[in-house]
């Protein structure tokens, strides 16, 4: 099943996939050797194995790239999943634009409560 917008709550619905700006703090992502290093964290529900996708557009300039993050079938029940995903600052600005879009295997409902991204410290 190919990966779709994602039906947002509300009158927005798919007719528009929201863009999520951020902005990379550049001493940790300036280069491609040297990216952000973020861990991604989703609440879903879903009775399918499915995929969900972090599509990330540096603004401006720079290298526009996907980060897939499998998630397994909870059988019906809320789960939560995380991953590890690297940012790069090297978009205008160190700004960085986030669409999501995700899929099931079978094609039925995948329902996300909540998606973060909690960048990693660097000591």
């Amino acid at each position: 099943v190919a990966l779709g917008q994602i039906d947002w709550v509300g009158t927005v619905g798919t007719a528009a996939t929201p863009k999520f700006r951020l902005r990379v703090r550049a001493p940790y992502g300036v280069s491609a050797g040297t990216p952000a290093t973020f861990t991604i964290r989703v609440r879903y529900y879903s009775t399918a194995s499915g995929t969900l996708r972090v599509k990330r557009s540096p603004v401006g300039a720079g290298v526009t790239s996907n980060h897939d993050m499998a998630l397994a079938s909870t059988g019906g029940a809320w789960a939560a999943a995380s991953d590890t995903i690297t940012l790069r600052a090297d978009g205008t600005a160190q700004e960085l634009d986030v669409e999501f879009e995700a899929s099931t295997s079978d094609g039925s409902a995948l329902y996300l409560s909540s998606i973060a991204l909690i960048q990693t410290e660097v000591t």
